[in-house]
């Protein structure tokens, strides 16, 4: 009775740790202007709800979304936030910003989207748009429109047991969910925080870790490699 218990409580605790690791955040959902906010605030709008933005410009965001994701994965992504600049205002009342800022764009749109039953709790992609809502950079998404596989994906769960079977521990792991515009897909990637040899000598403050890509849709290993990072 007592090995019973024991085993139990071994397999809920894994279980526990596991679910801890598969209920994954990733993305950026920051702003990508570097601007005086205090000083141009009269020029900066923060948008929380798409029917902030003119009808023509969401018109034309819309239909760059579906026509690059298709309709069922457009109903996925929800608007976290974003920001509009009023570059004409801006040009004229702080050139130095302008010019730092203009390439940037207009609107600058943050989605994300889940899949929870695959251990994905939210993955943020940034859209940026001129004044008219042509696309200045496009988001980081894959053309599931003309591939409908690639939303499709493995799970956090599944991605762990490929790794632990190429040695790394599943006491030790950090795991991530990004966009590969190599491979336009998604895949997962995952890192032994236990920490590696290096290649080469290190500095103070750099630590080396070992890290596995692997594609979100067949679960094929993409690569196994070690990053060296400031700690």
């Amino acid at each position: 009775m007592k090995v019973a218990i024991a085993a139990f409580l071994t397999l809920l605790c894994l279980t526990q740790a596991l679910g801890q690791k598969c209920s994954v955040d990733s993305g950026f959902r920051g702003s990508s202007y570097s601007i005086n906010r205090y000083k141009n605030r009269e020029l900066i709008k923060t948008i929380r709800n798409l029917d902030e933005i003119p009808l023509p410009v969401r018109n034309r965001l819309n239909e760059h979304l579906k026509s690059k994701l298709g309709e069922e994965f457009f109903r996925k992504l929800k608007l976290e936030w974003g920001e509009w600049i009023d570059l004409e205002r801006l040009k004229r009342e702080s050139p130095k910003d302008y010019e730092w800022n203009a390439p940037m764009g207009a609107f600058d749109l943050v989605f994300w989207f889940s899949d929870s039953t695959k251990g994905l709790k939210s993955f943020y992609s940034t859209i940026v748009l001129n004044n008219d809502g042509s696309i200045r950079k496009d988001i980081l998404l894959p053309n599931i429109r003309a591939n409908p596989e690639k939303s499709k994906i493995i799970s956090c769960e599944d991605a762990i047991s490929i790794a632990a079977g190429l040695g790394f521990p599943r006491h030790a792991l950090d795991v991530s969910f990004e966009y590969s515009e190599k491979q336009d897909s998604f895949i997962w990637v995952i890192t032994d925080t236990s920490g590696t040899t290096p290649d080469e000598p290190l500095i103070i403050g750099q630590g080396t870790y070992k890290k596995i890509e692997i594609h979100a849709n067949t679960g094929s290993v993409i690569r196994v490699y070690k990053e060296t990072i400031v700690v």
